[in-house]
């Protein structure tokens, strides 16, 4: 619960169900053997105001839970029996309005488990809208009616690196206190050692889309209202 990449007070994490064993809802994860990784455990790094955006960043080893204890744990639903660690995962957000622009960068751990392999998958989680009636409304795309802010849309679009990705709709019943179905869109697509991919997360309406550029280090976003935010993701990283 506690190991969300962002909160807010029109959704709720998942509470109930198998979403919080294999959480989806606000996570960045890596995809191997069918099952995907936890990130509690991470460092966090810079958090400031650019502009009229906020940037924070973080960084820790993934890991996979290989067996349950009944003890509460506030990061994956339950303590680890065993636990295996895997690469390194880089998050650096930058938000505005509605938008998140999220860059997510895999490096190698340690050991074995810590290489990336062949056929890890980086999945990449939206908000998850809870009411009584979700709408998918496209790829990656649900609507509701929620009672406090009208008409929300949860959204994950593509920006950069992440060719050939698959899109698609997680739904739940049950999950939040906030209504009976929940739907959370995701996107995956093949880790890419070393190398920033990003996604953009909506949450609520916009009449267009983030662009993303990247060139030697150096970020810039332009956001739909047409302002830009510079940036370099590595500041924004845990030293040492």
């Amino acid at each position: 619960m506690y190991a969300k990449l962002g909160y807010s007070t029109a959704t709720a994490p998942v509470l109930a169900g198998p979403g919080v064993r294999d959480p989806l809802d606000g996570t960045v994860a890596v995809v191997r053997g069918g099952r995907a990784s936890h990130r509690s455990g991470f460092a966090t790094g810079a958090l400031r105001k650019v502009d009229d955006a906020v940037l924070g960043g973080s960084s820790g080893l993934v890991h996979w839970h290989d067996g349950f204890r009944a003890e509460f744990d506030v990061g994956g639903g339950g303590a680890a029996a065993e636990t295996t660690v895997g690469p390194m995962v880089d998050v650096v957000s930058a938000l505005r309005g509605p938008w998140e622009v999220r860059l997510v960068r895999v490096r190698a751990g340690a050991g074995t488990d810590g290489v990336i392999r062949d056929g890890d998958v980086l999945r990449i989680g939206g908000w998850a809208l809870s009411s009584p009636t979700v709408v998918e409304t496209g790829p990656a795309v649900v609507t509701a009616a929620l009672a406090l802010g009208g008409e929300t849309q949860s959204r994950v679009i593509g920006l950069l690196g992440v060719d050939g990705a698959t899109a698609g709709v997680r739904r739940e019943r049950d999950a939040t206190p906030l209504g009976p179905e929940t739907a959370t869109p995701w996107l995956s697509a093949a880790v890419r050692p070393d190398v920033w991919m990003a996604v953009g997360v909506l949450l609520g309406s916009s009449p267009g889309v983030p662009q993303l550029d990247l060139q030697a280090g150096d970020a810039a976003v332009s956001w739909p209202d047409g302002a830009t935010t510079r940036f370099r993701p590595e500041e924004f990283l845990p030293r040492g």
